[in-house]
This record gives C-alpha cells, structure tokens and sequence, in this order.
C-alpha cells in the first residue's frame, strides 16, 4: 500500500499548472541551457546519462524537499546511437526553466557543441514531442515552427535547426 503525503500532493496538484494554454516548445541541452547545468554530461555516451542527471539534479538544485519531477517535461538521452524519448514532467505543470513557465521544455542530455545528431534524432524530437503535442491541444490550432512557437535555448551548433525544421508538420 501507498502512502500518500496529502500536503505535497496539494501542492502539486494546485501550483505549477499552466494557466493558460502552453506558450510552445523550447529545446535546451543539459551543459548549455544556463540554469541547470550537469557536470556528468558534457559529452553523451553510449550508456545511460539520465539517472546521473537525476541525480545530480537533486543534489544540487533540489535542496529543500527531493523533488517529485525534473524541470523539463522531456529529456532525450543518446543510448547506443539511438535517441530515447523520457517524460520526466507532467505536461499539465510549469516548467521550472527561467522564462520558459509557460512553455514545454525538452532537455537534451550532453552539450550540443560537441554531440553530434543524426537525422534519426531530430525525427524522434519532432514525431514523438513535437508534433502530436501541437496536434493534441486543439485549442493551438497551430503549426510548429522553429523561431516562433518552437524555440531553441542555447544549443550549440552541433544541433542543426534545419534537419529539426524539416520534420516539423
């Protein structure tokens, strides 16, 4: 049987909600983004990086309580070459990314000025983030686009924006 802790349940079911509908989406990497910065993550590798993140993400930049949720609503990690999709956030709540409340946040583990993507990874981006959430929130009744609805925060230039652009629909 599970325990519930009625105080932190409120508190995650009644602040941190969008007020509104989401601004867009906005992509950052996990070295560069300029508030959570991970030390264990500069460069990917084959391996696993996610659970080292959480961590450190809780040592660090969650000090009072331990957190239930990170601060972006997905992160994609690079195992063996191959991206994988992880919601780490509920899309109902906030991000926790500094003028990005309002937006959904995708987190992408590593420092994009040194990895290198595949077209399989902007696909994977694209197909399983991006646009079925722009297609699920009727009230959008917006097409993605790079620079006014999908914003990139500090990527580097190994993320090439025109191979994300050209998956977007």
């Amino acid at each position: 049987m599970i325990i519930g802790n009625p105080a932190l349940e409120k508190r995650f079911s009644t602040n941190g909600l969008f007020e509104t509908r989401p601004k867009g989406v906005m992509i950052c990497d996990s070295w560069n983004n300029g508030v959570y910065k991970f030390e264990q993550t500069a460069i990917d590798t084959a391996r696993p990086d996610w659970p080292r993140v959480w961590d450190e993400y809780l040592k660090k930049y969650s000090l009072v309580d331990r957190a239930l949720f990170f601060p972006t609503h997905y992160v994609i990690d690079t195992i063996n070459n191959l991206p994988q999709v992880i919601s780490t956030r509920p899309l109902s709540y906030r991000s926790l990314i500094p003028d990005y409340e309002e937006w959904i946040t995708i987190m992408i583990i590593g420092d994009s000025n040194r990895d290198i993507y595949t077209p399989r990874y902007y696909m994977s981006i694209a197909d399983f983030i991006i646009n079925p959430i722009f297609r699920g929130i009727q009230s959008w009744k917006m097409v993605p686009q790079l620079g006014k609805n999908v914003v990139l925060k500090n990527l580097g230039s190994g993320f090439v924006p025109q191979m994300l652009e050209k998956y977007l629909h």
